[in-house]
């Protein structure tokens, strides 16, 4: 009775879920999402309690008693034997805590998608910013094009920061972090070509402005963008060194003696290609 209650609840939240699917970070789905992963935890708990083992227990070892209106031959099968269907590791509450769990993943992709989708909505004049052609002056702010960007991801970690609860809240946020570590590198980075300013521009509103952001959250928020932070590193390295680089990664040298070479500069995320492409997006280096 309880598992069918349990049941017909999680009916009711998924039916709930998508009336208000299309505000994924409003109060009534972010509560539906904290509801669901509370539910998820305390089943994972009371699996492990003595009373709930002996009941599943007990409900696996239950002979198997013959229909009514059964034959002669179904009445020679032999009953269940005691322990015979009876597995430690499982529990009861299975069924429904991977069911609830699919709710759940389902609602943290609707999340995260809504949240990533609108920052990269108002990402267009950050992506289309004239990189090749900045000077580097020296004295650095953060990109006009970058500012609405960056108040919207603001406002969107508040706002999750505010209606999830803690364990979700972090899950959530790194996965937003790469997420827009990704789309930074293959949207902004590889679509590009940067002058020594114009990459000294993105080094600054990614580590001096994108990445504490985050800052409120970890002590080390540049862990969560490894994919553009190495990238940035890239753009910003010395001409001489490279060329260096560009030399090896272009040569027929092993993938391993090629991820050696980046892993001297502390460069251990991106692929021996996708560095090579980020090295030839620099205008200072002739790509052959």
């Amino acid at each position: 009775m309880q598992l069918e209650l349990l049941e017909d609840f999680r009916i009711r939240l998924v039916q709930v879920m998508k009336e208000v699917t299309h505000d994924s970070l409003g109060d009534t789905f972010c509560a539906i999402l904290n509801g669901v992963h509370y539910i998820t935890d305390v089943l994972r708990e009371w699996c492990n309690t003595t009373f709930f083992v002996e009941l599943q227990y007990h409900n696996a070892t239950r002979p198997v008693e013959p229909s009514t209106g059964a034959d002669e031959e179904d009445t020679k099968r032999p009953t269940k034997r005691a322990g015979a269907g009876f597995m430690a590791d499982e529990s009861v509450f299975d069924e429904g805590i991977d069911l609830f769990d699919k709710l759940k993943v389902e609602m943290e992709k609707n999340i995260l998608k809504h949240a990533t989708l609108d920052v990269q909505a108002r990402s267009q004049p950050y992506r289309k910013y004239r990189w090749r052609n900045l000077e580097d002056s020296g004295d650095l702010s953060l990109s006009t094009p970058a500012c609405d960007m960056l108040m919207v991801l603001r406002d969107h970690l508040m706002t999750m920061n505010r209606k999830l609860s803690k364990p979700l809240f972090v899950k959530m946020w790194r996965k937003l972090a790469e997420e827009m570590s990704k789309f930074m590198l293959e949207e902004v980075v590889l679509q590009n070509r940067f002058s020594e300013g114009g990459a000294k521009q993105l080094e600054f509103d990614m580590t001096r402005n994108l990445f504490p952001l985050f800052g409120e959250y970890t002590t080390k928020p540049q862990n969560y963008f490894r994919l553009i932070n190495e990238a940035c590193t890239l753009l910003c390295l010395r001409v001489g060194s490279a060329l260096l680089l560009r030399e090896v990664l272009m040569s027929e040298e092993s993938r391993l003696e090629k991820e050696q070479a980046l892993q001297d500069l502390g460069v251990y995320k991106l692929t021996p290609q996708r560095a090579l492409n980020v090295l030839n997006s620099r205008t200072n280096l002739s790509v052959t």
